[in-house]
């Protein structure tokens, strides 16, 4: 379930994460991927799950996660993970398979 839909571009554009939740106490990010193959446009999705003590180095004292630190985090874990994405999606968000 995604819990912030605002969407943060990196890697010029590259990718489109979201703060997402799956009801444990580790943050997840959804990190979509835009793909053009024989002329059609796909969207990649793949999930990057971060334990609470690495997150807490993103988090305040209370838990909260701030805008910078949201970007700071996606850029940290896409910089250092070459991520497997499950799941492919067409122009319309419908899953195809794979």
């Amino acid at each position: 379930m995604i819990i912030d839909r605002t969407k943060e571009n990196f890697n010029n554009g590259r990718f489109d994460c979201y703060l997402s939740d799956d009801g444990t106490l580790d943050t997840i990010i959804e990190i979509n991927k835009i793909e053009t193959h024989d002329k059609k446009t796909y969207s990649l999705r793949g999930y990057a799950r971060i334990n609470s003590f690495d997150a807490s180095n993103y988090r305040s004292s209370d838990g909260f996660l701030s805008e910078k630190s949201f970007k700071n985090m996606c850029n940290d874990y896409l910089n250092m993970v070459d991520f497997d994405y499950s799941e492919i999606l067409n122009a319309d968000n419908i899953k195809v398979d794979k």
